[in-house]
Order: structure tokens, then C-alpha cells, then sequence
């Protein structure tokens, strides 16, 4: 079972963070500290998988759409147990959320009253 997922930029700036077990949040701080410092001391071409305590620790490099991050996060795993491994399903769901959040963006005045 996943324990939490952190993801960070280059420069150490947390981006996601997930945690399926309940931590306090000095712990759940020096844990992000701890992984932040041994992750970026790694040279870039080393393997993305290091161990780390008693866990196993996974370097992936992303992210500009935060949410949809969360989102698919959300679709893949539910309480660090994965829910859904089928990649076509969940395609299918972030698409379905694509277009409903088409549909609830706001539209401009003009558009609103009819002369758009």
C-alpha cells in the first residue's frame, strides 16, 4: 500500500502531495524534507527508484495542470490502494471531466446576454 505520494520541482518547491496515512504534520514536514534533499542530490540520469527508510521511493518529473493531476491521482488510487489499472478507463473519466469543465466555464458578458 502507497504511504503518501509527493511530487516537487527541480527546485524542491512541492507541487502534490498525498497522504493515505494519517501523519502529524511535523512528521508529514520532515518526511518531504528528508525525500526532497536525497531526491535532488541525485545526479539526473541515476534510476528512478531509490529505497528510503523502509519504503520505496519513485522520481517521476511533471506537472503543469495541478488539478487534473490530483484528479487522475484520484482515478488511479482511492486510500493508497490502487482502484483502477485500466489506462483506456481512466482516459475515459478524465475526458468525461474535460468536457464538463468545458461546459461550466464561465462565459464572457457578451456571450452571457446573447451578443456573442
Amino acid at each position: 500500500m502507497m504511504q503518501f505520494m509527493l511530487l516537487f520541482s527541480r527546485q524542491g518547491k512541492l507541487r502534490l502531495q498525498k497522504w493515505y496515512v494519517a501523519h502529524p504534520d511535523k512528521l508529514k514536514k520532515k518526511i518531504t524534507r528528508e525525500l526532497v534533499t536525497t531526491i535532488l542530490a541525485r545526479k539526473p540520469k541515476m534510476c528512478s527508484f531509490l529505497e528510503w527508510r523502509e519504503l520505496k521511493v519513485c522520481e517521476l518529473d511533471i506537472i503543469f495542470n495541478f488539478e487534473k493531476a490530483y484528479f487522475i491521482l484520484d482515478e488511479l488510487l482511492l486510500g493508497g490502494e490502487v482502484q483502477e489499472t485500466s489506462k483506456k478507463n481512466v482516459l475515459k473519466a478524465i475526458a468525461a471531466q474535460d468536457l464538463l469543465q468545458e461546459e461550466e466555464t464561465p462565459q464572457g458578458f457578451f456571450e452571457d446576454h446573447g451578443l456573442g
